[in-house]
């Protein structure tokens, strides 16, 4: 399971990487492309800084203090320790953390994004805000179904992540906080939360 986490997040990193280098290189033109290179641009954003910190200080407390479903956290463990093992390794954490937040940010508020908006654009529709509204949401409850495994909770929590998200992306037009704040929720959660929650609830 380990070794299937690593190449799904190395390969999925990289995938959404190549186009991005070979359309920049070889000078393609893509309004997609172009986007999402133009997203990769870190440009300070004290506003953003503050809303993901208080973000994910609310969602962590959340988690440690409210969440008390003990078959889910059960089985959330036993995903875990696929992974890691017992014990968690803080290294592969940490690299599993930052690939994870890269990839699925590219993926679903990059490409995802973009390629939704240039097929409603091309056909006829205005880009409005309810547009984008739709289409956020739209987004944002994919990216919550794919961390349904983890349970209700995880699916509601991950909604309201990827709507923050948009929003960090909204005010910095950069996804570089996304991607940071995506990877340290990931890392806290594994190195921390899961094993309080596992020592006060099982």
């Amino acid at each position: 399971m380990k070794k299937i986490a690593i190449f799904f997040y190395v390969t999925g990193s990289i995938l959404v990487t190549l186009p991005l280098i070979i359309f920049q290189r070889l000078q393609i033109k893509s309004i997609i492309i172009n986007n999402i290179i133009n997203m990769l641009n870190f440009k300070l954003n004290i506003l953003t800084i503050l809303i993901l910190f208080l973000s994910i200080t609310i969602i962590i407390l959340f988690d440690i203090f409210l969440l008390k479903n003990k078959s889910q956290l059960k089985k959330n463990i036993i995903m875990i320790e696929q992974i890691f093992g017992e014990k968690i390794n803080i290294k592969l954490n940490t690299i599993l953390s930052l690939l994870s937040g890269y990839f699925e940010e590219l993926l679903f508020r990059g490409y995802m994004y973009f390629f939704l908006i240039r097929i409603l654009y091309k056909n006829g529709f205005i880009n409005n805000l309810y547009i984008e509204l739709i289409i956020i949401s739209f987004i944002s409850s994919i990216f919550a179904l794919f961390h349904m495994v983890q349970g209700k909770e995880a699916f509601f929590i991950s909604f309201l992540i990827s709507i923050i998200f948009f929003i960090s992306i909204k005010l910095s037009s950069s996804i570089w906080y996304a991607i940071l704040a995506h990877s340290t929720i990931n890392f806290i959660e594994f190195t921390f939360i899961i094993p309080y929650q596992k020592k006060k609830l099982l």
